[in-house]
């Protein structure tokens, strides 16, 4: 295995232009720098920069976090009352699925030295043309059920 001489300036532009830029990648600066890509990757080696991918979550709308937390206390105010409770819920979930395809994660990266924990919101339910739900009371699983179009609150 070979080894890349660095010097200090060329160091210091490259982990600027990944401070800057986090979710750049390593070809984007190597071009803006006019230095290869080995080097490039070999500053952020030595300065323990690694990749973390990105945690796809639910994107939040306003009043989302506080109606959460009234659930949540409802629900320990019941359980409280009734040990039970929790088996009288109905549990469901579904997954959409459309012609857009399915987000490449393999390149979604954020550069840093240590984990950012990062997330990136996903689209919303309204872009898919099949949904499946399935759900689970107690011991039992009701569906799966099959939805072709918009599965929202106005279809109710």
């Amino acid at each position: 295995r070979r080894t890349i001489r660095t010097d200090q300036e060329k160091e210091t532009n490259v982990l600027l232009n990944f401070i800057e830029n986090r979710r750049t990648s390593i070809r984007i600066v190597a071009r803006n720098l006019k230095l290869s890509r080995s080097y490039v990757h070999a500053v952020l080696k030595k300065y323990n920069f690694k990749p973390f991918r990105d945690n796809l979550v639910q994107a939040l709308h306003e009043g989302d976090t506080d109606r959460r937390l009234m659930f949540c206390h409802w629900l320990r105010v019941n359980y409280r009352n009734n040990i039970d409770f929790l088996k009288k819920i109905l549990r469901s979930d579904e997954s959409c699925f459309s012609n857009c395809g399915i987000e490449n994660r393999h390149n979604m990266h954020t550069w840093s030295d240590v984990n950012p924990h990062t997330t990136r919101d996903r689209g919303f339910q309204r872009r898919f043309t099949v949904n499946v739900w399935c759900g689970i009371i107690g011991t039992k699983i009701i569906g799966p059920f099959f939805f072709h179009g918009y599965l929202n609150v106005d279809d109710l």
